[in-house]
């Protein structure tokens, strides 16, 4: 008969279930590249390698996270579709396996870019690269913004110098699959996952590296498409463009960037770049994992300062003549001041007509002019004054 309700509850001295955490995964910076035999192997070794590498890459885009180290690892050893073709072919018997697991593996669009990109993803080895890198340090080159416009998944970035670490990187990729996979190799750089012609920051890099696509077919870029060029001396082109006054481009191209019969290509080049050097690689320099044959070395001449200085010391010279005229000097010594100048001229003049920069030929050939002429004022000047000085001294 209480005034109130009696409830009795069992209280439960158990621990709580606490839920185990999951690991933390620690994920991985930009990768660097140790491995001197990527891309090397058969066929079938290849295709094996891709097709785990891009199962990896749709993981981690399921799971919205970078890569780690290992993951990495496996990411690198795509080596894309060049010398692959028979995986794409449903009339090849002994590809009729890789072939259902390729179209069940990627959507109908990524399927008909990786096809397409059997006629130019080759892939450069550790070995070229290093080499591209001795050659363009030893040219001065330390840190800067360093563009690779048709990357693949970034070789040439993860070989980087550490004597470039500071660098910033930026990437191009047509290719999406490929382009995906670079960017979780490389997370710290800036890529883009489209064709080069859709990027355009002219003036902005310091240095242009990669292994460009080559073939006898055009790029269409409207900036671009009145030069005619093939897509391999486009990326020339346009490279050249890219890079500050000063800057390097350093491509592994197809040999008939210089071999060609028609120099139209490399006429362009020369008008807008000093060639630094070029090598040619044996023909088995890519027989381990792709094919082509030259690597190309150039600097962007927007302004030539050996021409600038030319031009600031000779109206020096010509002054120093004109006064030296003026205030009765010798002629022998007026005429010292100026042949030296006057013999400079001339020898530039030569050569920038053998070179066919006919601006820098016409502007030299001004200035030689000029020189005659102030000879020859200073001359008439110095006569008139002494017939002056005779005619008031005879007054």
């Amino acid at each position: 008969n209480l005034p109130f309700d009696i409830v009795i509850q069992t209280i439960s001295t158990e621990s709580p279930t606490v839920e185990a955490e999951r690991p933390t995964l620690e994920l991985a910076g930009n990768f660097h590249l140790t491995d001197d035999h990527l891309g090397e192997g058969g066929a079938k070794q290849k295709y094996a390698r891709n097709i785990e590498a891009i199962r990896t890459l749709f993981q981690l885009e399921e799971e919205h996270r970078g890569a780690t180290a290992e993951e990495q690892q496996v990411l690198s050893q795509y080596v894309g579709w060049g010398g692959l073709a028979d995986a794409f072919d449903p009339n090849k018997d002994s590809w009729a396996k890789e072939y259902a697991e390729l179209k069940g593996l990627l959507s109908e669009d990524e399927y008909a870019a990786t096809r397409s990109s059997t006629l130019n993803a080759h892939y450069t080895s550790p070995t070229v690269i290093r080499g591209i890198y001795d050659a363009v340090e030893r040219m001065g080159f330390r840190s800067g913004n360093i563009l690779e416009p048709s990357m693949g998944v970034g070789n040439f970035f993860g070989m980087l110098p550490d004597s470039m670490a500071d660098s910033r990187l930026y990437g191009v990729e047509l290719d999406s699959i490929t382009g995906r996979i670079a960017k979780k190799l490389y997370p710290k750089a800036d890529i883009t996952v489209a064709g080069f012609e859709t990027t355009d920051r002219r003036d902005f890099y310091d240095l242009a590296v990669g292994n460009v696509p080559f073939g006898q077919y055009k790029v269409n870029d409207k900036a671009y498409n009145k030069l005619g060029f093939s897509i391999h001396n486009y990326f020339f082109a346009k490279a050249i463009d890219q890079v500050r006054p000063g800057g390097i481009v350093a491509f592994v191209t197809s040999r008939y960037t210089m071999d060609s019969k028609d120099s139209t290509a490399r006429k362009h080049m020369a008008e807008r770049a000093d060639l630094l050097g070029a090598i040619r690689l044996p023909n088995n320099a890519f027989r381990a994992n792709a094919g082509t044959f030259i690597i190309g070395v150039k600097e962007r001449r927007v302004l030539d300062m050996r021409f600038v200085f030319k031009m600031i010391v000779f109206p020096f010279w010509l002054i120093t003549a004109f006064l030296a005229l003026m205030l009765k000097w010798t002629l022998n010594l007026s005429a010292f001041v100026l042949a030296l100048p006057m013999l400079y001229i001339f020898g530039c003049g030569l050569y920038t007509l053998y070179c066919r920069e006919w601006m820098q030929f016409l502007i030299l050939l001004v200035a030689e002019f000029g020189c005659f002429v102030l000879i020859f004022m200073g001359a008439l000047i110095a006569d008139a004054a002494e017939r002056f000085s005779g005619w008031v001294a005879g007054l």
